[in-house]
């Protein structure tokens, strides 16, 4: 009951409105913005709705480290959890409930091949009898890669049946979007991603925009945004 409740009053709900119920099984996705705009945690939120959901996350990160990670998995859920008014020791047993069905794996970019990933994240799901619903892949660097690597990865989601969202770090230098709004980084990779949103800084908070929906015209600027204090999705 609890686990509904909080998943029916999430924002989370407004986004997958404005895209059609939300990432499917076998497409990619793409969360775009500077750095520090709070991707990475706009995905753990986002990983979070998901497991409130009883769906299996495998969080995919090419950081040096992984324990921040662990960190803002605990600190967004005790965010949501005291929105929400849930007392502390229910708060403590649902966590505990969410992180069995997440997995959280690192990689080093400049070492480590894209077919290599896709071979652990695949012994994860079948040897490991982890079936994920959801992947992240954090941390990915788009100027090391190309559109053939990122086929790789669609062409896996495809192949498991899973719904897969990347964070995309643009450059500090002007220019980050174009007049259409989509990042000037992945004008190469328009044809990979089904969805792609942008996040930018306006006016003091952070924008979330949609700004490739597949075929469907975009809804552009949507009615929820990031909140950098409290790390979560929020609506306006």
């Amino acid at each position: 009951m609890l686990r509904r409740e909080i998943v029916a009053r999430s924002p989370w709900r407004i986004l997958e409105k404005a895209i059609q119920g939300g990432l499917k099984a076998g497409e990619i996705g793409a969360l775009a913005g500077r750095k520090g705009v709070g991707k990475t945690a706009c995905l753990v939120h986002l990983a979070t709705y998901n497991l409130l959901q009883e769906k299996p996350v495998i969080h995919v990160s090419y950081a040096r480290r992984v324990d921040y990670i662990l960190t803002w998995y605990e600190d967004i859920f005790n965010q949501i959890a005291r929105r929400r008014q849930i007392p502390p020791e229910k708060t403590e047993e649902l966590f505990n409930s969410l992180v069995r069905h997440r997995v959280i794996m690192n990689f080093k970019h400049d070492a480590t091949q894209t077919s290599k990933v896709l071979q652990s994240i695949t012994a994860m799901m079948s040897a490991g009898d982890f079936p994920a619903e959801l992947i992240i892949v954090d941390g990915y660097n788009f100027s090391m890669g190309s559109p053939e690597e990122l086929a790789l990865f669609r062409d896996f989601a495809r192949r498991v049946k899973t719904s897969l969202w990347f964070s995309v770090s643009l450059p500090p230098e002007e220019p980050v979007f174009e007049a259409d709004g989509w990042p000037v980084h992945l004008k190469a990779y328009h044809q990979v991603f089904d969805v792609v949103l942008a996040m930018r800084f306006v006016s003091g908070h952070v924008a979330l925009s949609v700004v490739k929906n597949r075929d469907f015209p975009p809804a552009g600027v949507l009615p929820v945004g990031f909140d950098p204090q409290s790390l979560l999705v929020v609506e306006k």
